[in-house]
């Protein structure tokens, strides 16, 4: 969910299928997708908060060089 002065202005979802098929990892990584997604194109952004609360996930994103996954 995107908000703005405390006030949601969007939010974003994305099916990806049943449990057995996706873990907990994948949405999260999902998740800051669709957060940057909503974010695109948006100018005059002075501030920035994303909350995540996946170790590995943060990990992942922190990573400068791509790498096959």
């Amino acid at each position: 969910m995107l908000y703005r002065g405390g006030v949601e202005k969007r939010m974003l979802r994305k099916f990806m299928g049943s449990e057995e098929t996706h873990t907990v990892f994948k949405a999260e990584l999902l998740g800051l997708s669709l957060a940057m997604e909503m974010l695109k194109g948006k100018t005059l952004v002075q501030s920035l908060t994303i909350g995540i609360d996946s170790q590995a996930a943060m990990q992942a994103t922190g990573h400068r060089r791509a790498i096959p996954g």
